[in-house]
């Protein structure tokens, strides 16, 4: 029954250990599932080029990369990610340490990796669910970027999930 318990168990993680990580260069994430379906826009002006996007299975991955290395990952699929999907992405992607989390903020769910150098927020999006892991400078930049775009148009609001990180007084759990 143990054996029977254990093979299932890896079977499980198979499909999720085919998902990009923080980290990989555009190399790793070729060989993992292929060519990218399509060249994308990227959403942080600090990432080289454009974005490269992947499928596998149902979920769409769009990668941004920084100096040749992933630092900004989407999931995304048309339904709520199931707890499994989940849970495999984040640990796929949070290396030896762990998540701390989720903190809920609205419909979102946030995580902070331990030594504070990744962060993952879950959007289950009506239509479109999406999953979003970044690294610490990736975080940083999206946020520069945000404030830029603010200044523009003459608000100083903050995001929710950025304010989420830093701690803001909304958000519950943290």
């Amino acid at each position: 029954m143990k054996l029977l318990l254990l093979h299932f168990a890896v079977l499980l993680l198979i499909p999720v250990s085919a998902f990009a990580r923080v980290g990989e260069t555009l190399e790793e994430c070729v060989e993992r599932y292929g060519e990218p379906v399509a060249t994308v826009q990227k959403k942080l002006e600090e990432s080289d080029d454009e974005a490269k996007r992947f499928l596998k299975g149902k979920v769409a991955i769009t990668i941004e990369f920084k100096r040749g290395k992933a630092w900004h990952i989407r999931f995304e699929q048309r339904r709520s990610f199931s707890v499994d999907l989940l849970q495999g992405l984040l640990s796929a992607n949070v290396g030896a340490t762990k998540w701390e989390g989720p903190h809920k903020y609205d419909e979102k769910q946030f995580w902070m990796s331990a030594n504070k150098e990744l962060h993952a927020v879950y959007n289950p999006l009506q239509g479109a669910s999406r999953l979003m892991i970044l690294n610490d400078k990736a975080l940083k930049a999206l946020e520069a970027e945000r404030q830029k775009r603010m200044k523009l148009v003459g608000t100083i609001e903050a995001d929710e999930w950025v304010d989420a990180f830093y701690g803001a007084p909304k958000a519950e759990g943290f």
